[in-house]
């Protein structure tokens, strides 16, 4: 009896059995349980921050090294040293047993290097940790390059803030002091010009609001623009004396002038579309059509043969517009003429994204003049498959930049969850030449995609969420066409050729959350054939087929 219960003890128990010696057990440490299970603790984040709270509160930072808890780190474990053999008489040692006096000052020459790096241990934990004014000191500015480096910073951090308390916070009195701090005390900032032209907006906000004399900062500092940057396009805009008269009807303006502009190149009218760049430039050089019109107008240098002028101004609208819908296709067309292919004159049209194929978008495969990019190009009558039982995948598609992601994927989730009990959806993001697309995979054959796409729909709410976005039904091996060399718009034309005409399967009880879908086997038609019962005929498949 007494061996069972010194059995049962507790691996925390420092009892020792009889015939044992007196050691204390290691104890087991209990990890708390998370939803019932027993998770190991580094795989709650939560248990991991307090310990690392804990760890500093009680040690402080600490660099991660070994010996950490040492504070004189010379001292190492004996297991760093190899065994020695005593039977051996040892080298140094005099007939009489005593040690020379050198092999002491070996070692305590030894010991000035670790005595060394313990102290630089020490100053590097201390300068690392933002509680010590050392962490502060350390970063003071003491050379000309990091004199440099820190005005770069600041003026950046200046620029950031002032437009946060303008735009977000409306706090202009600020937003007034982080500017004119800006251009005071960093003149060489890189978009100072950006800043004089904020300056000058906040101080009209704040004549806006009842603060007379901020009119007349407003108009210095515009003066102050156009003196020091007159070819800014923020200069050229205060410069305009309709200035006033375009912030009220500049937008429709402009409208016009582009819708113009575009007519005349569809028609090979160049004179005139340069002649509109030209206006746009000077009227208009903060419009929302300003890339569009540097596009057309580099075409039309293409078209007229002047190549050098075209790229110049492809460069110009990549790194003026880097986040624009035309900048995307100006980089094809520069990486085309950088992989070594040739430029053609004979195109002058150009599509939206919808239009665009890959590598060679739809205008960068005519201006390249590729190969691979126009003759080489099967019609996507050829080129996609018609086949309905093979896997499906239904897109959501849309403009890159204009949708909320996390929020589209969230409404998706919680649509799949709270519709399909048993199914599961599959649910990734993939971004294409400008479009966004959240991928809805998988579906066994057409069938099961045309049937979550109605269902999807038919529910108004989720309808009225996905309103603007392009619906898509595509094989997956449709899809691998579609993105290496087709248009959006080409697998369009083809889907509503082949695909759009089938009515919806009249299936009686059939939902995504059964058994999937499928054509008949080979050896189920065979076996139809010799009349030998299938697995249609079986009640526990789940399907019902109507007569």
């Amino acid at each position: 009896m007494r061996e069972e219960a010194e059995s049962q003890l507790p691996a925390t128990s420092i009892i020792s059995r009889p015939g044992q010696e007196n050691t204390v057990t290691t104890p087991q440490t209990l990890q708390p349980t998370i939803g019932g299970k027993q998770d190991w603790y580094f795989y709650n984040p939560q248990l991991v921050e307090q310990g690392k709270a804990e760890f500093q509160r009680l040690w402080g930072r600490r660099k991660l090294e070994d010996n950490w808890r040492r504070k004189n780190k010379t001292v190492v474990a004996l297991d760093d040293f190899e065994a020695i053999d005593y039977s051996e008489p040892e080298e140094g040692v005099a007939k009489g047993g005593t040690i020379h006096s050198n092999r002491e000052n070996e070692t305590m020459d030894s010991s000035i290097p670790r005595k060394e790096e313990s102290e630089k241990n020490t100053a590097d934990s201390i300068a690392g940790d933002t509680h010590r004014p050392e962490y502060y000191l350390v970063q003071i500015p003491l050379t000309e390059e990091a004199m440099q480096a820190s005005n770069i910073l600041l003026s950046e951090a200046l620029y950031g803030a002032g437009m946060i308390f303008k735009d977000l916070m409306q706090d202009f009195k600020r937003a007034e002091a982080a500017f004119e701090r800006l251009v005071r005390q960093f003149p060489d900032f890189t978009q100072a010009d950006e800043a004089y032209y904020q300056l000058f907006l906040t101080e009209l906000a704040l004549n806006y609001y009842g603060e007379l004399p901020a009119l007349q900062r407003a108009e210095k500092y515009k003066a102050e623009l156009i003196a020091r940057f007159p070819k800014s396009r923020y200069a050229k805009t205060l410069a305009d004396p309709d200035f006033a008269e375009n912030a009220v009807y500049g937008k429709q303006r402009e409208d016009s002038l582009y819708a113009r502009a575009y007519k005349h190149f569809q028609l090979g009218d160049t004179t005139t579309v340069r002649a509109a760049e030209h206006l746009s430039a000077e009227i208009y050089p903060l419009g929302q059509h300003r890339p569009k019109f540097m596009f057309l107008n580099a075409v039309t240098r293409l078209q007229g043969g002047e190549t050098d002028q075209f790229l110049t101004i492809l460069k110009e609208l990549v790194q003026q517009y880097p986040q624009n819908e035309i900048t995307d296709l100006a980089a094809h067309i520069l990486k085309g003429v950088q992989e070594g292919r040739l430029l053609a004159r004979d195109s002058h049209t150009f599509g939206s994204i919808w239009q665009r194929r890959n590598a060679e978008l739809a205008e960068a495969g005519k201006l390249t003049g590729d190969s691979l990019s126009g003759s080489a190009i099967l019609p996507p009558d050829s080129a996609f498959s018609t086949e309905r039982n093979t896997p499906f995948l239904f897109i959501l598609a849309y403009e890159e930049g204009k949708v909320n992601e996390n929020m589209l994927l969230f409404e998706v989730a919680r649509y799949n969850f709270s519709t399909f009990l048993v199914k599961n959806f599959d649910l990734a993001f993939a971004h294409e030449r400008g479009i966004g697309m959240l991928q809805i995979r998988p579906f066994s054959n057409y069938d099961e995609a045309q049937q979550y796409f109605r269902r999807l729909y038919a529910n108004p709410e989720m309808a009225t969420r996905l309103s603007g976005m392009r619906a898509i039904l595509i094989s997956e091996a449709n899809y691998e066409q579609l993105i290496k060399q087709y248009s959006f718009d080409d697998y369009d034309t083809f889907y509503r050729a082949h695909f759009s005409s089938i009515p919806e399967p009249e299936l009686k009880g059939y939902t995504l959350d059964e058994p999937l879908l499928n054509l008949p086997t080979e050896e189920e038609e065979r076996q139809k054939e010799e009349n030998l019962p299938t697995e249609e005929d079986d009640p526990e498949n789940g399907v019902i087929f109507e007569d």
